[in-house]
């Protein structure tokens, strides 16, 4: 065989071997970019970056004259002209605290979980200091001990009220279209936001809470309701959960409860990257007929369940494909150059 005809076939068999070495390294920097996403600190901080870090003086009750800080996110790109949608994120116990930046630690995998940059919504972020120490927030007062005394309800809930009508004031937001987040004793505190506020709400969706049955749940069946839960859930069990979902629903509330056949407590990175909540949350509209319902929920333009978060499974399995590929050709090659070598007799 000629030397030119060796030198070509040598260029053939080195062009799938370097496509599989490029698949490789992106399959590594993918790798190494989940690592990163996967470490909480460094995401939040980003996350924060995006956000604006606002101020809010209460001046009543015990927090009189207290400053709250509390992050806004707003639409990127952002055009004042527009009107936009609105998401409360009320987080779990365990976030509390006053850095105003370890109460955004899910999402990364929730709210954001397609990146800051094109997310048309606002998103209002307050953080509930460790002193809380009543009302549902913190998990420890029941919604009808704050209906027979509303003066010793959630104060911190009052707060967040009064920073959402300063913020629907001074920016873009569509009052029609502002919906709730609740994980944890924050999902809970959604039973004491409803009471206070029946008609606000656009929709709720309720993650890993207790249940509360108000005495008067007539009015507050405006406001659809998705409630997630891990059945093997042992801090906070399924069973008040799903009475409190049956009696919204016998009183003609729209509702719907998804049980994870799950151990844990985290229900909402789940719900958020299998069942399109986020896109849920921001098709519901108060004033509006056709909104889809909670329980199953797709987004148009989904194909059998395909949506960003499978990129990372794509590349990781055609970069194992990709090696395994590389190996096989190697071995081959070797045991046909020894198969070809002559037997020494």
């Amino acid at each position: 065989m000629a030397v030119s005809d060796r030198n070509h076939l040598n260029l053939v068999a080195k062009r799938p071997q370097s496509f599989a070495r490029l698949v490789v390294l992106m399959s590594m920097c993918q790798l190494a970019r989940m690592a990163v996403a996967q470490t909480p600190y460094p995401v939040m901080r980003q996350l924060a970056e995006q956000a604006m870090e606002l101020e809010h003086v209460y001046t009543g009750g015990r927090y009189v004259d207290q400053v709250f800080r509390y992050r806004l996110f707003r639409p990127q790109p952002y055009d004042q002209k527009k009107r936009y949608p609105l998401i409360i994120w009320l987080h779990g116990l365990g976030d509390r605290g006053t850095d105003n930046i370890s109460h955004l630690n899910s999402f990364d995998d929730t709210l954001f979980r397609d990146g800051v940059k094109g997310a048309q919504f606002f998103v209002l972020a307050l953080q509930c200091p460790q002193d809380n120490r009543r009302g549902l927030w913190y998990g420890r007062e029941s919604l009808s001990e704050a209906e027979e005394a509303p003066d010793k309800g959630d104060e911190m809930l009052t707060v967040m009220l009064e920073i959402l009508d300063s913020i629907e004031h001074e920016y873009p937001v569509d009052k029609n279209r502002i919906a709730v987040v609740g994980i944890s004793s924050g999902g809970s505190a959604c039973w004491e936001l409803l009471r206070r506020e029946p008609d606000r709400f656009a929709a709720v969706t309720v993650h890993s809470a207790g249940g509360a049955v108000s005495s008067d749940v007539s009015r507050m069946t405006q406001t659809p309701i998705w409630a997630f839960h891990n059945i093997r859930d042992k801090g906070t069990p399924i069973g008040p959960i799903r009475e409190t979902i049956a009696v919204f629903r016998a009183a003609g509330g729209t509702t719907a409860l998804t049980e994870h056949d799950a151990n844990g407590h985290d229900s909402w990175r789940r719900a958020f990257a299998e069942h399109d909540l986020l896109e849920w949350l921001l098709a519901q509209h108060r004033k509006r007929d056709g909104v889809p319902p909670p329980g199953i929920y797709r987004r148009a333009g989904r194909v059998g369940g395909w949506n960003a978060s499978n990129w990372p499974k794509l590349v990781s399995i055609v970069g194992g494909i990709a090696v395994a590929w590389v190996c096989f050709q190697q071995l081959r090659s070797r045991w046909r150059s020894s198969s070809s070598q002559p037997s020494a007799n």
